[in-house]
């Protein structure tokens, strides 16, 4: 009985953080407000992951309306180029996957704004072992 009963409570709770939506944000919203700005951030969701507007997750290519002021633009992006060199006699893949680059920008948003994320990320790694038991 306890059981359930705490099984339900997580349950619940569990709900009312996913239900949190943006339409309660004061500052940021889905619909078209007089007086407020028009914001649409563009990214390559294959790119980019977790993008956010003050704590607001942004979908790409959505209009949003948003008060004139300061926000904490954030983001992870993976890298655009990834490459790897390894010269040993023991194949070590440890550098050879993709980097997730988390970046914050404060974006002054005072008129209409469009904005690109554009892909910049480049990832190359080099490790190996030549002609010593040093490694680089």
């Amino acid at each position: 009985m306890i059981k359930r009963k705490l099984l339900f409570s997580i349950f619940l709770l569990m709900i009312l953080v996913a239900c949190k939506s943006i339409k309660s944000n004061e500052e940021i919203s889905l619909t078209r407000i007089e007086g407020r700005n028009r914001l649409v951030v563009n990214y390559d969701k294959n790119r980019y992951q977790v993008v956010k507007l003050d704590d607001i997750v942004i979908d790409s290519g959505r209009e949003y309306y948003v008060k004139s002021k300061k926000y904490l633009l954030s983001y992870k992006e993976t890298s655009f180029i990834t490459g790897y060199l390894g010269v040993s006699e023991k194949e070590d893949r440890r550098g050879s996957r993709d980097i997730v680059m988390p970046t914050r920008k404060i974006v002054e948003i005072t008129e209409d704004m469009e904005r690109n994320l554009k892909n910049h990320n480049v990832q190359l790694n080099f490790s190996g072992k030549i002609n010593s038991g040093e490694k680089f």
